[in-house]
């Protein structure tokens, strides 16, 4: 039977007020961790731990965190190990999409933002816990990037680069780990997730094609061959057994969780 116990093992969950972020979080928490969840936004913090948890909250902490600011990133961590008096057991690098856009659309800010909010981020807190993971001999980090790091899409450029650029740093980080270590580096591409960016996507389809939002939906489901798009709640579960310790065979890995929508044979 696969332990899901993660009983005093410290999470950290980023970008984890709502959507999939949260539903980690909060699947974490039910399963006995102590989480860390981070926003920018301080009022989405607070009604995020308040839907975790409303009475005892030793077990969680929010810390307001942009994570487009490099010196937050830093600080985030220092919080986290102040509160918990520990190092981080399980980080979970999640981060919110950049806006739609075209390649010639594109300023050079709007490249900055993105590379440092979805990409340099995610660089900069796993360096950070790594050297913990490595003295407590026991790790899990995992990457929450998009299935359009392997398969392009168009008007999405900001997210297909950064999300790629992800990808491929969880790969070279899941090959420098010590074979000692029982650290376990790993990427999970995200598909079609019932989030409020999925429907914010939605619309701005249906308002570019004259279509209503169930038409864009129902036209989206035809290319998903389970039939349905998935929830928090589901993905979840797959993030849970990653981070599990019967999960340390499985290093290296860009897992696509999209219902079998990629195209491609590998």
């Amino acid at each position: 039977m696969i332990d899901l116990n993660f009983k005093n093992r410290v999470v950290l969950v980023t970008a984890s007020s709502r959507g999939i972020g949260f539903a980690v979080a909060r699947a974490f928490y039910e399963a006995g961790a102590r989480v860390a969840i981070c926003s920018r936004n301080q009022e989405e913090l607070q009604k995020a731990i308040g839907k975790i948890e409303n009475v005892n909250r030793d077990r969680i902490f929010g810390i307001r965190c942009d994570l487009s600011k490099i010196d937050e990133c830093t600080q985030l961590i220092k919080e986290v190990e102040n509160y918990f008096k520990k190092g981080v057991d399980i980080l979970v690098n999640n981060s919110g999409g950049p806006p739609p856009m075209s390649v010639v659309d594109t300023s050079v800010e709007d490249w900055y933002s993105a590379i440092h909010q979805n990409l340099l981020s995610s660089v900069v807190i796993s360096k950070l816990v790594y050297p913990g993971m490595v003295k407590q001999r026991f790790g899990r980090i995992i990457f929450l990037t998009s299935t359009l790091a392997k398969e392009p899409s168009g008007n999405m450029v900001l997210s297909n680069v950064t999300r790629a650029g992800v990808a491929a740093f969880s790969k070279t980080l899941s090959k420098e780990i010590p074979a000692t270590s029982n650290i376990t580096v790993n990427t999970i591409l995200t598909g079609g997730c019932k989030t409020e960016r999925f429907f914010s996507l939605l619309e701005r389809q249906a308002s570019q094609t004259g279509e209503s939002v169930d038409k864009v939906l129902e036209r989206l489901l035809k290319s998903v061959p389970v039939g349905y798009f998935s929830t928090p709640g589901e993905f979840a579960k797959t993030v849970l057994f990653l981070s599990s310790k019967d999960s340390s065979y499985l290093n290296g890995l860009a897992l696509p969780i999209d219902g079998g929508t990629l195209k491609s044979v590998f």
